[in-house]
């Protein structure tokens, strides 16, 4: 006889107790968290909204309209209904725009994230919640089991995410879902179901229908949980070694660049270099995910043995200069850069004080409305042109310890940002080249400005900076 007994509900003293693996914080905190409707999204919002009472904090739920679905933008609206029952603030963020007709699940995703993140950084909200639960870990593990996916992917889903604005929270991935069931029937509070949950396109759907498969193979849920918590270990090792290396090894530059002691990379495990290497253009390139290994390996293998005394290499929006033993990684110039006009500067400010140019630089604002029809871009082959013209560009560039080449030099300040109005250069602030027309455009001084998208470790470090003696 199959006798089976029916899940917890999640108490007040555990909620309180998986707060703390995410803490600490603040006193009077403000929490948001990601809400599509769902069974688990709204369990872990009725959760912290008690917490948050009891802690004299604020919570805002966040709902994403994607518009891939006709039914979503209803949804959405009962989700704001039932938040307003509950005395939630709930705002409904929409994805606007063109949706692209490939990889549509990854890129609503990553449009996810930045609407989200968005939202926290205009609202000086440093926590954001996810209810992502032990169900939806283990098929992370799959996924990037099946992906050939190495230990950071085998660990699955960490509880922290530290990123530039805010902490990605995730407190219930050892919670099983059948529990938010109980938890929300307690709560008395209905709940949406995605069809998207069930459209087997998708192949985390595929896993889900395949987990007696899995299990009969004695891949179960139980396995599949030592396994993470067993890369996890081995991640957190492999970790603190990186970090040591990256501050024995590395050196960013204000400019937006960073350069690698290629003496000191041989000395390191083959392991570590790699990370090293992946973790700096992780960073300088601000793409979403790390350079393929199948690109990466051969690189480092190169590096870590007598490779030329020159070399060159683009990969993941970087480009790569070997001079002697210095490596240079710089951002690739790009052959059409938006233009950060007024509008685009105020949308992307939205009254904060600042914004983040081309989520590299972070650019302080006094009054934006002086800047009137001149507008921010990347100096470029003509803008350097043009300084060298007016003399100021000298031959002799040096940079700290290491003398750049001038081919090095040329192509880090071709990326920096400069003030134009129609085809005339007025300043490139990072060169302290017409500071006056940058000051009386409302904008301030860009010195220790660069703030890349992606940090150099998974949790913010301080790094050597060299100084900029162009």
């Amino acid at each position: 006889m199959d006798v089976r007994l029916k899940p917890l509900s999640i108490k007040e003293a555990e909620f309180e107790r998986l707060m703390e693996k995410v803490g600490p914080f603040e006193s009077s905190p403000s929490f948001a968290i990601a809400l599509s409707g769902g069974v688990d999204s709204l369990a872990l919002a009725l959760l912290l909204k008690r917490w948050i009472k009891k802690n004299s904090g604020v919570l805002f739920s966040l709902t994403v309209d994607h518009g891939l679905r006709p039914e979503a933008s209803q949804e959405a609206q009962q989700v704001s209904q039932w938040m307003k029952q509950h005395s939630i603030p709930h705002t409904i963020l929409q994805w606007r725009g063109p949706k692209p007709k490939t990889h549509l699940q990854e890129k609503a995703r990553l449009m996810r994230h930045e609407l989200l993140e968005s939202y926290c950084r205009d609202n000086k909200i440093q926590h954001l919640f996810f209810a992502h639960h032990q169900a939806d870990q283990q098929e992370t593990f799959l996924l990037r089991f099946l992906q050939k996916s190495g230990i950071d992917g085998l660990s699955g889903m960490a509880f922290v995410r530290e990123t530039p604005f805010v902490r990605k929270l995730r407190p219930l991935l050892k919670i099983s879902k059948e529990r938010f069931y109980v938890t929300l029937e307690e709560f008395q509070q209905p709940f949406i179901k995605d069809p998207s949950n069930q459209n087997l396109k998708f192949r985390r759907v595929q896993l889900r229908e395949q987990k007696e498969d899995f299990d009969a193979l004695g891949i179960s849920g139980d396995v599949i949980e030592t396994l993470i918590e067993k890369s996890s270990w081995v991640r957190e090792a492999l970790e603190k070694e990186t970090i040591k290396a990256l501050f024995e090894a590395v050196f960013v530059s204000e400019l937006g660049y960073a350069s690698l002691d290629l003496k000191k990379f041989r000395t390191f495990s083959f392991e570590i270099a790699r990370r090293v290497l992946e973790r700096i253009i992780f960073m300088i390139g601000g793409k979403p995910y790390a350079a393929r290994s199948a690109s990466l390996l051969p690189l480092v293998k190169l590096f870590q043995t007598n490779s030329p005394e020159s070399f060159i290499k683009t990969l993941n929006s970087v480009l790569l200069k070997k001079k002697h033993d210095i490596l240079f990684v710089m951002k690739e110039p790009c052959r059409s850069s938006e233009k950060y006009s007024f509008s685009k500067i105020k949308e992307l400010s939205n009254n904060q004080g600042f914004f983040v140019w081309e989520d590299r630089f972070l650019v302080k604002i006094k009054d934006i409305s002086l800047l009137g029809n001149r507008f921010l871009k990347p100096l470029g082959k003509k803008g350097i042109l043009f300084l060298k013209k007016e003399g100021f560009l000298t031959k002799e560039r040096k940079s700290d310890n290491n003398d750049l080449p001038l081919d090095i030099h040329d192509t880090i300040l071709e990326t920096l940002p400069s003030l134009w109005e129609n085809e005339k250069l007025l300043s490139v602030p990072h060169l302290g080249w017409g500071m006056l027309f940058w000051q009386e455009s409302g904008l301030e001084s860009l010195k220790n400005s660069f703030f890349p998208k992606n940090s150099l470790a998974p949790f913010p470090i301080h790094v050597n900076f060299m100084e900029n003696n162009f």
